[in-house]
């Protein structure tokens, strides 16, 4: 059951970071738009 638990909460941290990471494209890309 932890093991089970624990997997799950490494596929949920992975994908926080995939979207961290996309937001953090997205914040560049408008801030790169706005500064040019």
């Amino acid at each position: 059951m932890g093991l089970n638990l624990s997997i799950v909460h490494k596929i949920t941290s992975i994908a926080d970071l995939e979207n961290l990471t996309n937001a953090l494209k997205q914040t560049m890309t408008l801030q790169r738009r706005y500064s040019s």
